[in-house]
């Protein structure tokens, strides 16, 4: 059983056990869960919106870092067929 912890939908960590799961935290709210889509469904929701987030982006040609925001949503969109999914999450 896998132990899920998050706030306002967003992941902040899973863990194998309840011990370390209510020890992380006291402002978060917990699941226990035996599907990973839960799991799966919160990063993709993450995802969604920090491509929906940077999206204005990419239509503009002399954004500042606009090529460190296009590779960022590159490795977004990317991000589900990595190993890397879903716990550790492509970053700035």
């Amino acid at each position: 059983m896998k132990y899920i912890v998050y706030e306002y939908n967003k992941l902040i960590s899973v863990y194998d056990s309840i011990e370390l799961a209510l020890s992380s935290s006291t402002s978060t709210q917990r699941i226990d869960t035996q599907e990973d889509e839960i799991v799966i469904s919160i990063q993709k929701d993450w995802r969604d919106a920090e491509l929906k987030k940077t999206d204005y982006i990419s239509t503009i040609p002399d954004y500042s870092n606009r090529s460190d925001y296009l590779d960022y949503r590159q490795a977004l969109r990317d991000w589900p067929s990595t190993d890397n999914f879903p716990l550790i999450r492509p970053t700035l």
